[in-house]
């Protein structure tokens, strides 16, 4: 079918040139944000934290669905006003909304309970193992359920 991209090259546009480049030792020595800019986790936690209170504008119209991607990397992406959403099961929250990076960051704030957790990393591999095994204890503790991270995805 012309026109349709094939998912080699829906792919490219999510990886960086040379995936490798990520161990140099430019890369590793540099300073790299998560999230696409810098900040602590103290900050980052203090704003999503005040927009699932609301202090930000409505958390409905924050929450407000903007359209889901299909991708070859992170699997399906559902979006609501800059934000993915993640559905949890087994917990108080049926979903969380938040960002990860490639890095394996992740950002998230609780709807329902009006919390928000980030976890800051720079692992810099092709997985996301470290930052799933921590996630389980903070869903655990948290009691918000087990959080879809990048079900469906590549990794």
């Amino acid at each position: 079918q012309a026109g349709v991209a094939g998912a080699a090259s829906q792919f490219a546009h999510e990886m960086p040139l040379n995936a490798g480049m990520i161990n140099s030792s430019l890369a590793r020595d540099g300073c790299i944000p998560g999230f696409g800019a810098f900040g602590t986790a103290k900050g980052v936690c203090a704003l999503l934290g005040a927009a699932a209170r609301g202090e930000m504008g409505p958390l409905a119209a924050l929450k407000a669905s903007s359209g889901t991607e299909v991708s070859a990397v992170y699997g399906e992406r559902v979006w609501a006003r800059g934000l993915q959403v993640y559905d949890c099961s087994g917990g108080t929250e049926a979903h969380v909304l938040g960002l990860h990076s490639f890095g394996g960051s992740f950002a998230f704030l609780c709807p329902r309970s009006a919390s928000s957790v980030c976890i800051l990393l720079n692992d810099g591999q092709l997985d996301y193992s470290v930052t799933r095994r921590i996630l389980d204890v903070v869903s655990e503790e948290l009691g918000i359920g087990q959080i879809d991270f990048l079900g469906g995805g590549l990794f």
